[in-house]
Formats: C-alpha cells, sequence, structure tokens
C-alpha cells in the first residue's frame, strides 16, 4: 500500500533514505521542475540538456548510501550537485580548449607523438573492459583525467575506495600484460 506523503514529513525523509521507491518517486516529481530550471540557467547557451543533468544528479543519489537529515539537507545536497555538475563540465571544456590550442603548435614530431599517445589511451580503454565493473568505472574515469576526489564524488564512493580499486585493476592488468605493456599504461594513469 503506497503511503501518502507530505513534503516536509520525517517518514518521508526517512523512505528516501532506506531508498524506498515510491518515497524516491514522490521526491523526484516535487523537485524536478525547480532543480531543471537551475540547470537550465546554468547550461544555458551550452549543449548540455538540463533533463540529463537533474537526472544524473537523483540516479547518483539513488546509487550511494547517503542518508539525509531533513529535505532541507536533500535540497541542498541536489542543488550543491548540480552546481558542481556545471563545474566539472566548465572544467572538462576549459581541458578540451587547451588541448586543441595546444595540438594547433605541434612540430610533426610532437604530433606523433600525439597519436602515438591516443592509441595508447585506446588499446587501455580497451583493456579496462576485460576488468570486473567496479575496478573498470575507476581507471576509465582516470584515464579521462579526472582526480581521484571527482571520482569519488561522481562515482558515491569513499576516496580509499578509489584508491583499493585502482590498485585491484592494476593487479588484475598485471596477470594480463608484459610489464613493459603495463608501464606504459601505469604513465597514462
Amino acid at each position: 500500500m503506497a503511503v501518502d506523503y507530505d513534503m516536509n514529513s520525517s517518514v518521508l525523509i526517512d523512505d528516501f533514505n532506506r531508498r524506498d521507491n515510491h518515497a524516491f518517486e514522490y521526491i523526484f516529481l516535487h523537485l524536478y521542475d525547480a532543480l531543471y530550471r537551475f540547470s537550465s540557467k546554468l547550461y544555458a547557451g551550452t549543449e548540455v540538456v538540463p533533463d540529463d543533468v537533474v537526472q544524473d544528479v537523483f540516479m547518483n543519489v539513488l546509487k550511494s548510501r547517503i542518508s539525509f537529515e531533513s529535505m532541507e539537507h536533500l535540497k541542498a545536497y541536489l542543488y550543491l550537485s548540480v552546481k558542481n555538475s556545471y563545474r566539472r563540465y566548465w572544467s572538462h571544456q576549459r581541458h578540451v580548449e587547451n588541448y586543441v590550442q595546444h595540438i594547433r603548435h605541434l612540430s610533426e614530431e610532437e604530433m606523433e607523438s600525439e597519436v602515438v599517445t591516443s592509441e595508447v589511451i585506446a588499446y587501455l580503454s580497451q583493456a579496462v573492459e576485460v576488468l570486473p565493473e567496479e575496478y573498470a568505472a575507476v581507471l576509465r574515469m582516470y584515464i579521462e583525467g579526472y582526480s581521484p576526489a571527482e571520482i569519488s564524488e561522481r562515482l558515491g564512493i569513499a576516496l580509499s575506495t578509489v584508491y583499493k580499486r585502482k590498485d585491484k585493476a592494476v593487479e588484475d592488468l598485471k596477470k594480463r600484460f608484459s610489464s613493459n605493456m603495463l608501464d606504459l599504461f601505469l604513465s597514462f594513469l
């Protein structure tokens, strides 16, 4: 039997903290429009779809084990998550722009080095796919240039868990690849 919630009810936040589907859906439906408008303002003039941002934020909360003391605490967390998503987006954009500027000024020899680097990263990305998903996800994010703290936040895991999963992934890769290839891979992480 579905509970009839009130947005300020302690039962709602308790059920949400247990990741009850009905409570999650109720909160999603009641907060979606405001978060969508906030996201739309932040991402105005970009190719980012505000729907995707809001859905990603809610999915990250759903996957995490974070508990919230109150509805205000949850709302603050959701708005901050949208804001942090925006900051990560622009940080990534700056990296892309810097890379494009860097590539434009490369000599022929430097360009060849960039090609080799790209090929090694592509090979590493394929090698990561043989790992268990929890390890592969961490290594993929390292390859994409995320810091350990950013990986921790995005995956909703402790920073120590990020390091442990990276170490386990490297151990697994050591069993699968020659030491020369592994050394080459590690130089990119």
